[in-house]
């Protein structure tokens, strides 16, 4: 018995492995954005970078980069998708 592989589970092999290579490649940050190790920061999440540390302060992004300047001091760096 023979078995093959239709063309979905082909695609689907690798499309879970370009997104496996990618986190791989982006642990922390956005796609696209290079690291900035000279600068202090939070980590991100691959993908979507601080996304989920700045969705709470989206109206009120002042307040959020006060904090971090209290944490990291006045130079820091975050990334977020698209932005």
């Amino acid at each position: 018995m023979t078995s093959s592989l239709s063309l979905d589970q082909v695609v689907a092999c690798i499309l879970i492995s370009c997104i496996v290579c990618v986190a791989v490649v982006y642990p922390d940050r956005c796609v696209g954005v290079s690291c900035r190790s000279d600068l202090p920061g939070p980590k991100g999440l691959p993908f979507i970078g601080n996304l989920f540390h700045v969705w709470p302060y989206r109206r009120h992004m002042i307040t959020w980069m006060k904090k971090q300047t209290h944490i990291y001091g006045k130079l820091f760096t975050f990334n977020i998708p698209v932005w």
